[in-house]
């Protein structure tokens, strides 16, 4: 089975918000939720926010996983800024603790999203497209957040040599999770 990895089209809008809701954990739709425009979902909002071409969460920042032509994940990163971001009064909630936790992490390769759909799982695909990501590091190295919950993908990220280096309290507005905190992870 050979994995192709190819940078995202604007045509992988939907694919991009499906695998990122996958990641979220529930996340991606509480913030979509306040998104929505009359007759759309939440999963709608989150592929349409998906297709701009400025800011972070963008198919310009994605890099898609194919198995025989069909996507099987997707990865968003990016380098971060050599500048911690202000943190606006108009910043969701739920997003404040995650830029804190990002302003942590200044010129990393920071992974934002990485996904792979459940019938794709346990062929290396997650593998794949870190070390892709890896191969283009920043001054800093690369980074990820991820939460104290999900044990399988801090134990991934322990095995791939990143380490953890600051926490910060999730945020629970309009999100039901287990979660309790967000953990930066970094490799240098």
């Amino acid at each position: 089975m050979t994995i192709r990895l190819r940078p995202a089209t604007l045509d992988d809008a939907t694919d991009i918000a499906a695998l990122t809701s996958i990641a979220g954990e529930g996340l991606p739709e509480a913030v979509w939720k306040g998104m929505v425009h009359r007759g759309e979902t939440p999963l709608d909002a989150g592929a349409r926010y998906a297709a701009r071409i400025e800011g972070k969460f963008s198919w310009k920042n994605a890099t898609v996983a194919e198995i025989n032509g069909e996507t099987a994940g997707m990865m968003i990163s990016y380098v971060t800024a050599s500048q911690p971001e202000p943190l606006t009064e108009d910043m969701h909630p739920i997003i404040r603790p995650l830029t804190l936790l990002e302003n942590q992490a200044l010129e990393t390769r920071y992974i934002y999203v990485l996904a792979t759909y459940e019938q794709f799982r346990g062929n290396g695909i997650a593998h794949c497209m870190l070390e892709d990501a890896e191969a283009h590091p920043g001054k800093r190295g690369v980074s990820v957040i991820t939460t104290n919950r999900n044990a399988q993908r801090l134990a991934f990220y322990e095995e791939m040599g990143y380490r953890d280096i600051a926490q910060a309290p999730v945020i629970k507005t309009n999100w039901n999770t287990p979660n309790e905190s967000w953990h930066l992870l970094l490799k240098p």
